[in-house]
């Protein structure tokens, strides 16, 4: 796998990334930074492939590479955030990791594990959760087209100084959206033309520009909406950070209709799924680009400090909007615990245990981030994973399937059976690579 690179896709996903600098007469002047085209094609066959790439085995097993190098960044400066244990910690009141053996999927399945739920900062639920969100959009936007309402795609921008810190940045938009559209005189009669809005948050960086923050909102209206009040209100509001650039690019929009809405809906979820294989640096891309190498990425770290700061998300929802189509409202706590459950990965019927790894051997595996290879392996069968574990010193399986099942079928108090404990050449307070069992 170390040929392989998360960065190689972009062109699956057919968007145009454009890098712009705001020069002043001296040549300093502020960065309008990348943005990304949302009104660049998207076609059915692209959406297709896109779905096939994200369960494919080579963007699975890359995916679960990258999150065990950002485990190790995080461990490096001791950050306690919850990505850092996402993939390693063993369930609450559950012992063993279990196998599952999928043939209707690229990879296998390792059960009875925890995940964080990040959709923004996580290589491996990114993908997972992408698609919660996106299709509660478009079900929503569809019952809104349907009953006569218009839809817009607002992409807002803004330049901005390099150097200035990912939570500078986004401190500076919360304050600016929030007096543009939502609070102040100048924007009740801009909030009279919509009945709500989706808010969707993207971040990149550049060693030209630095970090650079944008939104895309999909407003729903009643084909009464002001485009050119709304762009005056954004662009009234840069303050220093007005260019003659930004009057050009810091707004734009462009209608959504019914016939574009699945491939709309299904971009901003391959904008948030793919964000591990996108041209542009977005932290995902940074952090896939330095588990190449083993390097350090400063950038992500950065990017997962300030997610867990400010408590944000890709996509977010006006107040109200979604009562209007029969969605409960959602708390941040609630939201988030529901990003946690997408998580999970998907059961399926055609799944076949395989077994089961003990505590100290899941130990063993993530702390030399061994998981994708045992992923491929699982895929194989029963024999193949006996005989990686051997070549591994891990032993055997801790478990197999028939006695595992029996297991947790137990009651809790009941120990496993003795000879299932351990393999019988490698004793439980053994010295795995410097793990303790």
């Amino acid at each position: 796998m170390s040929g392989l690179s998360l960065c190689d896709d972009t062109a699956k996903l057919g968007l145009e990334t454009v890098q712009t600098r705001v020069s002043a007469s001296d040549g300093s002047g502020p960065l309008l930074g990348n943005t990304t085209d949302f009104s660049s094609p998207y076609t059915p066959e692209q959406q297709a492939e896109d779905d096939a790439h994200a369960r494919s085995e080579m963007f699975v097993l890359k995916c679960y590479r990258v999150r065990a190098h950002g485990r190790s960044e995080l461990n490096r400066v001791k950050s306690k955030h919850r990505v850092g244990w996402c993939g390693q910690r063993v369930g609450f009141n559950v012992r063993g990791v279990a196998l599952y053996r999928r043939p209707d999927r690229a990879t296998g399945r390792l059960g009875n594990l925890c995940v964080c739920g990040q959709s923004l900062v996580c290589a491996v639920c990114s993908p997972r959760v992408a698609m919660r969100p996106a299709n509660e959009v478009r079900e929503a936007a569809e019952k809104w087209l349907m009953s006569g309402g218009a839809l817009a795609h607002i992409t807002l921008t803004a330049p901005h100084k390099k150097g200035s810190p990912l939570a500078d940045e986004v401190e500076w938009w919360s304050q600016i959206w929030t007096k543009a559209f939502i609070n102040g005189k100048a924007s009740v009669a801009l909030r009279a033309q919509r009945a709500g809005y989706v808010n969707g948050f993207e971040a990149t960086w550049s060693e030209l520009n630095g970090w650079h923050v944008h939104r895309h909102l999909l407003f729903f209206h009643r084909h009464g909406l002001d485009v050119e009040a709304h762009r005056r209100r954004w662009l009234s509001q840069l303050g220093e950070r007005w260019s003659p650039a930004a009057e050009q690019r810091a707004f734009s929009c462009e209608p959504v209709v019914l016939g574009t809405l699945a491939m709309y809906c299904s971009k901003i979820g391959a904008e948030i799924a793919m964000g591990s294989t996108k041209e542009s640096n977005t932290p995902l891309s940074m952090l896939a680009a330095a588990a190449e190498t083993g390097a350090a990425c400063p950038q992500w770290l950065e990017a997962v400090a300030t997610v867990a700061k400010r408590k944000i998300s890709v996509l977010r929802w006006s107040r109200g909007l979604k009562s209007v189509f029969g969605l409960d409202e959602e708390t941040e706590a609630e939201a988030e615990e529901k990003d946690i459950d997408a998580a999970k990965e998907e059961v399926t019927p055609s799944d076949e245990l395989l077994g089961a790894l003990s505590p100290w051997q899941w130990r063993a595996i993530w702390s030399r981030k061994l998981e994708h290879e045992l992923l491929r392996e699982i895929q194989a069968g029963t024999e193949a994973v006996e005989l990686w574990l051997q070549i591994n010193d891990l032993g055997r399986l801790w478990m197999d399937a028939e006695h595992y099942e029996e297991f947790l079928s137990s009651p809790e108090d009941n120990t496993e059976p003795a000879a299932l404990t351990v393999p019988p050449s490698v004793p439980v307070q053994t010295t795995l690579n410097g793990i303790k069992g």
